[in-house]
């Protein structure tokens, strides 16, 4: 299937901005937010609006009408599937985070966005994430470049990163099962924090947090328990951008001479490590990566 990805991205532009004014109307509403909020599985962790809700039928019914043949992936169309699972096949598939960041969104903390990826025989292919409160819209298409409000990404120049003391990392606490993963997330933080970096950011939103990676803001950013529909869009904007995405461990039955910041990234693996663009090139950006890499305990995560 040949796809128009320039068409298709002016048309997820167009729809973004429409449920972004939603989004912003009810965070400039506290009463609406706090009147309409609930927790999912008794977990406070876990925040749904009706905000999320109106949001993803908005964006759910405008690309049904638009790209009736494409398949669409969303928090709540996995939540209520039999086998609460992604299901990834060739054919396009849009995955999508209404609004990612529903902690920050119901406090009144303005990192919140949407993210629509489009996923293509399983690699994304497509990207857009769009936080109507600080009116910033990133953008990617696979070889074509990404972008911020226009402006070519990274929007700081390649700078060295001379070591990692000198680093600014971004980091997710995620959402957690038990005191033992959370034990584990606390001290990866702390082997970071006795390099010693220069400093650890924590925004509240995965897409986002990657999104300072790829503009050149921050230098690494790590996570775990997140899913598929929050690095989806972010995948395809940070590698655009000259950044690099990998797991917490190398992929198995890989060839040997791939260099580290090439490894292929399943989506819904549910652990990720990025890193921005640099100068130096490939070879010290994994390099970087790996000395990184060795220092961080992996957790097992079920995957999406």
């Amino acid at each position: 299937m040949d796809l128009n990805y320039e068409e298709i991205l002016e048309k997820v532009k167009e729809i973004t901005i429409k449920a972004g004014e939603k989004i912003k109307e009810a965070f400039e509403s506290r009463e609406i937010i706090n009147s309409s909020l609930e927790i999912k599985d008794s977990n406070t962790t876990d925040l749904v609006t009706e905000v999320d809700k109106n949001v993803e039928k908005i964006i759910f019914n405008s690309l049904k009408e638009l790209y009736p043949n494409f398949k669409l992936i969303g928090e709540e169309t996995v939540s209520s599937s039999e086998s609460k699972k992604i299901i990834l096949t060739d054919t396009p598939t849009w995955v999508i985070d209404p609004v990612d960041g529903t902690t920050n969104f119901v406090h009144g903390f303005p990192f919140v966005c949407i993210s629509i990826g489009l996923v293509v025989k399983k690699e994304p292919m497509l990207g857009v994430i769009y936080n109507p409160i600080l009116n910033e819209m990133y953008w990617g298409i696979k070889n074509k470049g990404s972008y911020m409000n226009n402006k070519k990404l990274p929007l700081f120049n390649k700078a060295p990163i001379k070591s990692l003391q000198k680093s600014l990392f971004v980091i997710e606490f995620g959402i957690f099962f038990g005191k033992d993963e959370l034990n584990t997330i606390v001290e990866n933080i702390y082997k970071i924090l006795s390099i010693p970096a220069h400093g650890v950011r924590c925004l509240g939103s995965t897409a986002l947090d990657i999104m300072q990676v790829a503009k050149g803001g921050a230098d690494f950013f790590f996570s775990v328990g997140f899913h598929a529909w929050d690095v989806a869009a972010a995948k395809v904007i940070l590698n655009e951008s000259g950044g690099a995405m990998i797991g917490y461990r190398r992929p198995n039955n890989i060839n040997g001479d791939v260099l580290i910041c090439d490894e292929p990234y399943d989506i819904c693996q549910r652990k990720v490590l990025c890193m921005r663009g640099t100068i130096e090139g490939k070879k010290f950006q994994s390099d970087i990566l790996k000395e990184i890499r060795d220092k961080l305990k992996d957790i097992e995560f079920e995957s999406d």
